[in-house]
């Protein structure tokens, strides 16, 4: 039940500043950086420059959320009970939309550095969920969730003596 907001005010500027390091953003979804102060717009590469530009952020958070999960008092406060040593964190996100479709793999990525000893798994949240919910809003929906399983299916097939793949931020 963690949260973050990593919205990004005057992202057009930043981008500006700093394309060589949004080389993967596809130029027809420069427009959507000018609508970042309200989130990600159901871009997935939005989602994914939010994630980029406040890494710094989520990174504290992360070690912030570990520190109290892994703090003493809790380990013997009689309302927990340990199910084992091991720490256990489990990301839902969504791939149809802008936020999560554009973070999870970055936040996988982020996680297994600074929770190396964790168990991590993820739920992905498919477009026949947001379709029973709404008719309404749902054009790009089913064309991010493909993309982000392109993606999921990309790196999950490079093998041992593939080239390492690095998200830089």
């Amino acid at each position: 039940n963690e949260r973050l907001p990593i919205i990004v005010k005057d992202a057009r500027p930043i981008y500006d500043v700093n394309r060589d390091k949004f080389s993967w953003i596809p130029k027809e979804n420069l427009y959507a950086l000018d609508h970042m102060d309200k989130g990600a717009g159901q871009i997935r590469t939005n989602g994914r420059f939010a994630f980029t530009v406040n890494y710094e952020t989520v990174a504290a958070k992360v070690q912030d959320v570990l520190t109290q999960i892994t703090n003493a008092r809790i380990i013997n406060n009689e309302k927990y009970e340990l199910l084992g040593t091991e720490t256990e964190i489990h990301m839902i996100f969504s791939v149809c939309g802008g936020t999560g479709c554009g973070t999870f793999l970055n936040m996988a990525y982020l996680l297994r550095k600074e929770a190396p000893g964790c168990k991590i798994t993820g739920y992905a949240v498919l477009p026949g969920v947001f379709k029973n919910m709404s008719k309404s809003g749902m054009a790009k929906v089913e064309p991010n969730a493909y993309g982000a399983i392109q993606d999921l299916d990309f790196l999950m097939h490079m093998g041992i003596d593939s080239t390492p793949f690095n998200l830089e931020y």
